[in-house]
């Protein structure tokens, strides 16, 4: 049972990081469970998909790690080959290690930043924003100005509904 954004009872919230979508397991991992067939309504079928998904998900933000933690940690073993490179600078090896620690912490930091992107706008969706709840209030506020409640043809008849009337007051309007 949900209440808003908490939980009650022993139901999760469903949980989906963008993170994960990167990584090349996804795909095969989300296909594998997409495509068993539960007999059901397709609401049903597609709830208890994402059910099984949930473990799958589960694992794969395991596997990853606190990426705040790897990030630091990608820049740690960044800095320190750096400063092997600057004693022996015409050494291939460390090049290469120089070289891959800096594409691990490129991949590390892109990872941090989906993660904390995903959990500003989550949070910015949650509080709101004064400007766009004044915008929707203004839709809504126009579509109900703009909405016709009655018409009046040429002979002083007022329509108030169009069921059964909507042929004579097409005619009406194409005389005008």
């Amino acid at each position: 049972m949900f209440r808003g954004d908490s939980q009650t009872g022993q139901v999760r919230m469903f949980r989906f990081d963008n993170y994960l979508t990167l990584s090349p397991t996804f795909l095969p991992a989300v296909c594998g469970v997409w495509q068993h067939c539960i007999i059901r309504t397709a609401m049903y079928s597609v709830t208890q998909k994402l059910k099984a998904l949930k473990p799958v998900f589960r694992q794969q933000r395991k596997a990853k790690g606190d990426l705040a933690t790897n990030a630091k940690l990608a820049m740690g073993f960044l800095e320190i080959s750096q400063q092997l490179l600057q004693l022996d600078r015409h050494n291939e090896l460390l090049l290469h290690l120089e070289h891959c620690c800096r594409l691990v912490y490129l991949k590390a930091t892109k990872l941090e930043l989906v993660m904390l992107q995903q959990r500003a706008k989550l949070q910015w969706m949650k509080g709101g924003d004064q400007c766009s709840r004044v915008f929707f209030r203004k839709v809504t506020s126009r579509r109900v100005a703009k909405r016709i409640f009655q018409i009046s043809d040429a002979t002083g008849q007022t329509l108030r509904t169009l069921r059964g009337s909507a042929q004579p007051l097409c005619i009406s309007i194409s005389s005008c």
